[in-house]
């Protein structure tokens, strides 16, 4: 009897140990993992990419289409139906080719595109329409316009 709660205990400190030793070692291994330059790329970019559907959202509260040259003179509940059915397409364009061979050409484009609609909205700060004049609005805006410069400078040190 007493050999074997004896054998049944060494084989629990086995097993405990070699528990032990693959948690350790897979622990440590998940908090000191290095950020490598295209992680960091990925997360930033998925950052500013998810402050551009929020922007999206807060544009419908915003009634973002009376800026728009065609949408402006539509009846706003067609108008709105019109502006969110264009986003679908959109997000599906966008997250097909984001997560496709072409990643590195849908980040240099949306980047680019980042930057100029922040631009866009500098220059529509005093337009009559814009009902983006809040700080909220604004810290969704402006930010991805900086972050997509961030962006694109890591993407040109990484590629260079």
């Amino acid at each position: 009897m007493k050999a074997s709660i004896c054998l049944q205990i060494d084989i629990f400190r086995h097993v405990y140990l070699v528990f032990r030793k693959w948690f350790y070692s897979n622990i440590w291994y998940i908090v000191c993992r290095r950020f490598y330059m295209p992680d960091l790329l990925l997360v930033l970019f998925l950052f500013n990419f998810s402050l551009f559907l929020l922007h999206e959202m807060d544009a419908i509260r915003c009634s973002e289409w009376r800026l728009f040259i065609i949408l402006k003179d539509m009846e706003d509940s067609k108008a709105y139906k019109v502006f969110t059915f264009i986003h679908l397409f959109l997000y599906v364009l966008i997250l097909s080719l984001l997560f496709s061979q072409y990643q590195t050409i849908i980040f240099w484009v949306l980047d680019l595109f980042f930057i100029i609609h922040a631009i866009l909205h500098l220059f529509f700060e005093r337009h009559p329409r814009n009902e983006f004049k809040n700080s909220f609005s604004r810290s969704i805006i402006y930010p991805m316009g900086v972050l997509s410069v961030i962006h694109l400078v890591l993407l040109i040190n990484i590629s260079t």
